[in-house]
């Protein structure tokens, strides 16, 4: 933002068109994110963020930041009542919403009291369409308390110092899956230097054009903000995962990198759609298999699918965000596995008493190192977090996540899951 503020640094295709954002801008709109921020909810240390994929929502995350605080970016499937869930368990902040997300909930089909207890904080930097207009007053009219501040008219004399980092960070919530849904805490200081190390696997420069799909509110998708925008490269959103869409955005776009789960990859293999030299405008150069495994054989499937792509498989939790990568330099025999530890992230595969295993024998996968949780929001996490102390033949790997998964660890490195 300092050295070259006239970079794009997002740009959000949608229906009609697309918009985009320098980083001089970006930076700018961070700055009156946080000043709205401090003004309405000066107390609030965790900023509940329930918008779509957008730049105005990546601005509010970064203004959050900036002050300190942690920002929770909530799943934009979410329903009124997990909304409230969420809304208690962070101690009752103004929940930070736009027009797309805020429809979405149809507040129209709701009760009268639905959001009686609500506290809402509206954002936008486009003018709120007439036929829009009527929704928000209605709402407005139901809630606890209603604002709609327009970012692109807000404070721009707000001060905070660009490059520190600040004390807080972010909350992801898990997906529920096996239970109630916890919140993660991840300092910001894990954020920044996670980025890095991913800056450093996927090789980002400022050259690259990494394409966003996947909801903020996975850490998959977060850390694509925060690598690519720390890189100083373009980070473009897509509003659709439909194989078609995603190949014509690859393509007018110039993409270089993005992440997908394995139903992406399900979908686009089905589909039958060239990924690399086969596609028009090629500049693809990296994808990756995240938030899940495909089977070999779909693995395989998926790199011949993708010729002069390097196609490189993950394995992380919320817990942890990305523990291990498997990258083109590994050896060929290794693709059975998920990969080795990188950035900083050391793992183990320990028995009951959390004694190392020998190689290729089966065992609870611990992470310990770079992605390690400060703890969850509701202060629970000692069955989660342990500390080793002198367990593990290793000096930095005295506090670790256990992961609940079983695998193997052979004798280069590489996990093996079971």
């Amino acid at each position: 933002a300092h050295d070259e503020p006239q970079r794009i640094a997002i740009r959000q295709r949608r229906v009609g068109g697309e918009i985009t954002v320098s980083y001089g801008e970006l930076f700018d709109l961070a700055r009156r994110a946080a000043a709205v921020i401090a003004e309405r909810a000066p107390a609030a240390p965790l900023i509940p963020i329930f918008m779509e994929r957008s730049i105005a929502s990546i601005a509010v995350a970064y203004g959050v930041l900036s002050l300190g605080r942690r920002f929770a970016f909530l799943n934009p499937r979410l329903r009124l009542p997990q909304i409230e869930d969420v809304l208690e368990r962070a101690g009752g902040p103004p929940l930070i919403t736009d027009l797309p997300a805020l429809t979405a909930l149809r507040p129209n089909t709701l009760p009268d009291n639905a959001f009686l207890e609500l506290s809402l904080l509206l954002l936008h930097l486009e003018p709120v369409p007439k036929a829009r207009q009527k929704l928000l007053d209605r709402v407005a009219s139901r809630c606890g308390q209603f604002e709609a501040v327009d970012l692109s008219a807000g404070r721009s004399d707000f001060e905070f110092a660009a490059g520190t980092a600040p004390a807080a960070g972010c909350c992801l919530f898990t997906s529920g899956s096996t239970g109630a849904s916890k919140g993660v805490l991840i300092a910001a200081d894990d954020l920044y230097h996670r980025a890095r190390h991913e800056i450093a696997a996927f090789g980002l420069t400022e050259q690259d054009r990494i394409m966003n799909l996947l909801p903020f509110s996975f850490d998959v998708g977060l850390n694509q903000i925060t690598s690519t925008l720390l890189a100083g490269a373009e980070l473009v959103l897509t509003a659709s995962w439909l194989p078609r869409d995603m190949h014509s955005a690859i393509a007018e776009a110039g993409i270089t990198g993005f992440s997908g789960v394995p139903t992406i990859w399900d979908d686009y293999l089905a589909a039958d759609y060239a990924l690399g030299a086969g596609a028009d405008q090629h500049r693809l150069r990296y994808v990756t298999v995240s938030g899940g495994s495909l089977p070999p054989a779909r693995f395989e499937a998926l790199r011949d699918a993708a010729p002069g792509v390097s196609v490189i498989k993950t394995y992380g939790q919320t817990e942890t965000f990305r523990t291990t990568a498997l990258l083109p330099a590994h050896p060929a025999d290794k693709t059975h596995s998920v990969g080795a530890a990188f950035g900083d992230v050391q793992i183990a595969v320990v028995d009951e008493s959390l004694a190392p295993c020998p190689p290729d024998v089966v065992g609870e996968v611990i992470h310990a190192g770079l992605g390690v949780m400060d703890g969850y929001l509701d202060g629970s996490g000692a069955d989660k977090l342990v500390d080793l102390g002198d367990g593990i033949d290793t000096p930095r790997m005295t506090r670790a996540i256990r992961t609940g998964d079983l695998g193997t660890l052979d004798c280069d490195g590489f996990l093996h899951l079971k």
